[in-house]
């Protein structure tokens, strides 16, 4: 998710404590070069059979094996739907209010702040955090010549380099968005004079999720947004070869020619953000050698688990500003091309090419 800061000091409120509290009782990752699914049983994790079989589920019904399919696990953890990390974070809150009755707003707070933040669930997102930096920079540099210009790719390069990772020291470090602590929200904000560029992690993500796989494609998606179609606007690059893939999203039906446009309620930005996710998770899968085509499919299906849309959510998914999950899951992850050789898939999954980015002379039959 993308937003633009106001200007600092206007609070977003913190209604959803204040509700509560009137209620009462890894990975390494050498930067790859671009070379060029499985029966997923619907059992849960713990069982002792083997999840996966083949991998013609995953390349040929994607949708169905990550967001119809039970939990399972990779070989770095597990990740759920995002209403189950909200109802433990709010249990959190729960146990918290109840044992210390005497306890103001402030102490509350900063004692969640320390149950769910741990040093250790901190220092893991942020080590994950740089080796998805490390890896989106060196996709920047990868990029042909006659694609983007040394100035552009020093351009792109010095906004993600910019972006920050904040989590809570304490309660202050979120004073302005104390509900986070118990969403699943993750975001990349931007201050409107440009000096602020940060990702913000919700308690209930944190709590939610162990899997880095689904980790690396989140921290991707929101660094991404540091240098998607709309963010970069007004930026001294080639901006045709952002036009060139936007227009690919019109083509592939990731989103309408109208949604296109760079507005209030663009999808433009969160279809590249997840586009970028997609190559960056392939790109780190590559890597895992040691794993096997069945532990690799796995880990694909938890790292874009939490895209999917459950009707027993606490919120509804805006899709004024996302397109649908079966677009995001089906379309835009599932037929990443590296993703598909990487899985074993016995096809590309699509008519037309996948995305990419290319000169923009470069277009129809010679891409």
């Amino acid at each position: 998710m993308r937003r633009y800061l106001l200007p600092i000091g206007i609070v977003l409120g913190t209604a959803a404590l204040g509700f509560f509290l009137r209620q009462g009782p890894m990975l390494s990752a050498a930067p790859v070069t671009e070379k060029s699914s499985s029966h997923i049983e619907k059992k849960p994790a713990s069982e002792s059979q083997p999840v996966v079989k083949t991998n013609d589920l995953f390349c040929e019904k994607s949708y169905d094996s990550i967001c119809k399919g039970n939990a399972v696990a990779d070989p770095t953890g597990e990740t759920s739907l995002d209403y189950r990390g909200e109802i433990r974070a709010l249990r959190v809150l729960r146990r918290i209010v109840r044992t210390n009755p005497g306890w103001t707003t402030e102490q509350i707070e900063d004692e969640l702040v320390t149950r769910i933040y741990t040093p250790e669930r901190k220092e893991k997102l942020h080590r994950i955090f740089e080796l998805v930096r490390t890896q989106m920079i060196e996709y920047i540099k990868q990029q042909s010549s006659k694609t983007f210009s040394d100035v552009d790719k020093a351009t792109l390069i010095e906004r993600i380099s910019a972006v920050k990772l904040e989590l809570p020291e304490d309660r202050t470090t979120y004073s302005d968005a104390t509900d986070l602590y118990t969403k699943s929200e993750i975001y990349y904000e931007r201050s409107h004079d440009g000096q602020i560029h940060r990702v913000r992690v919700g308690g209930a993500y944190v709590l939610n999720t162990s899997s880095e796989f689904s980790i690396i494609f989140t921290m991707a998606h929101e660094l991404a947004h540091s240098i998607d179609p709309c963010g970069i606007q007004g930026e001294n690059l080639n901006q045709a070869v952002y036009n060139e893939l936007v227009q690919c999203f019109v083509d592939s039906q990731w989103i309408k020619k109208e949604e296109a446009q760079c507005g209030n309620k663009d999808k433009t930005s969160e279809v590249f953000a997840d586009w970028v996710g997609s190559e960056i998770l392939a790109r780190f899968l590559r890597t895992q050698t040691k794993y096997t085509l069945e532990e690799k499919t796995r880990a694909a299906i938890n790292s874009v688990r939490d895209l999917c849309d459950d009707s027993s959510g606490f919120e509804k998914v805006n899709l004024e500003y996302y397109p649908t999950d079966v677009i995001r899951v089906k379309s835009i992850f599932s037929k990443n091309t590296l993703l598909r050789k990487e899985l074993q898939c016995a096809n590309s999954g699509t008519v037309k090419p996948y995305c990419r980015f290319e000169p923009p002379k470069l277009k129809g039959p010679q891409r």
